[in-house]
């Protein structure tokens, strides 16, 4: 008998040894299904005049400043930073109802991380019913730019309503989360003069769209639906990376998928762009990530504006994900940017009560 029951375990082991990396097999290519996309372009074009980027960085209107208490708040309970931004408090759109939320900084567009000689970055805001970038020089002047959707004649726009949960500055392309519906896509070589108080906007031209809508009940889940929560990249292999934010009380940490790029587009259109890896995040509230091809770098928020947040470097084996270095962060930490030549990750907070700012933290720590 007791040979009967030993033989029917080792089956069982053999059987659990054999059928574990089929499953796991099954399991990331249904999390690649989830997350694959295609390209849909705008119905119409913008028939408004043309405005170039060296036209718009001549044209900034405000100035951040730097290193300044108006919203050194957020930098409590063992964080240390070295050098912070905050917005013009003459720009009132920089408080109340426009929350920023995405980073990017000229080291993700270019491999020599300049544009025309110069290292500024983009910063992705939405007010529940419009979405706005903002172009922001090493001088630290800005200006606000409307992202808008062409209507299909060109004649007119719509504003574009999403989170902006992350924001991507890709080659000549801006790549902005949609929560339920992918990466919608914005051209720097297509920034259009704008009507009302839009003195600039910029068209949408497409979106890389999943086959069928996400919906909200399904996040997260232990069947989860896919979410577009924030966007990073790995320049060192060029790959585009999109992750989950899950809760602490949901059944899943989420998910950080990767899309192998070409000519900073996460596919060529008429090609569906599907994700080359899938990771499971080691922890939840993960707001940002980013990579220097040897450690991912995620920004965790915690105790909501108590804060602090959490700055974690990460290593990737199979699919799974390991923290293995934590460093304290600023309230609401967002999205994350590599400036890679000189190892600085950059991020904005969300909470306007311990103040909204710009900042980098040294990647090494």
């Amino acid at each position: 008998m007791i040979g009967r029951w030993l033989g029917v375990l080792t089956a069982v082991v053999l059987l659990t040894a054999v059928a574990s990396p089929a499953h796991a097999r099954i399991a990331a290519d249904e999390d690649k299904a989830d997350f694959t996309l295609e390209f849909k372009p705008a119905a119409g074009k913008l028939t408004s005049k043309k405005v170039t980027m060296e036209e718009l960085f001549a044209d900034l209107n405000h100035d951040m400043v730097r290193n300044d208490e108006a919203c050194d708040d957020a930098i409590k309970r063992g964080v240390v930073l070295d050098t912070w931004y905050c917005f013009d408090p003459d720009d009132k759109s920089s408080r109340g109802a426009w929350i920023p939320q995405g980073v990017s900084h000229a080291s993700d567009a270019f491999e020599d991380e300049k544009w025309n000689g110069r290292s500024p970055l983009i910063v992705s805001w939405y007010n529940g019913a419009s979405t706005r970038v903002t172009f922001i020089d090493q001088d630290l002047q800005y200006r606000h730019v409307r992202l808008v959707v062409p209507n299909a004649s060109g004649t007119g726009y719509r504003n574009v309503s999403v989170h902006a949960g992350g924001v991507l500055w890709y080659e000549q392309y801006i790549y902005l989360v949609d929560t339920k519906n992918g990466l919608r896509v914005f051209d720097t070589q297509q920034i259009h003069r704008g009507s009302g108080s839009d003195k600039y906007v910029l068209p949408q031209i497409g979106v890389w769209k999943t086959k069928t809508a996400s919906k909200s009940e399904n996040f997260c889940t232990n069947n989860p639906d896919a979410r577009f929560s924030y966007i990073g990249l790995d320049r060192s292999s060029h790959r585009i990376l999109v992750g989950e934010y899950c809760r602490s009380r949901d059944s899943s940490n989420g998910r950080l998928v990767a899309y192998s790029a070409s000519a900073g587009r996460p596919s060529v259109p008429g090609t569906p762009a599907v994700p080359s890896d899938v990771w499971d995040l080691p922890v939840p509230n993960i707001q940002g990530a980013a990579s220097d091809g040897t450690y991912f770098y995620l920004n965790q928020t915690g105790n909501a504006e108590e804060g602090p947040s959490t700055l974690h470097r990460v290593t990737a084996s199979g699919r799974g994900m390991t923290s293995v270095k934590t460093k304290p962060a600023p309230t609401g930490a967002e999205d994350l940017s590599l400036e890679r030549s000189r190892g600085l990750l950059w991020s904005v907070t969300e909470y306007q009560k311990p103040g909204r700012m710009l900042y980098r933290m040294a990647k090494t720590f």
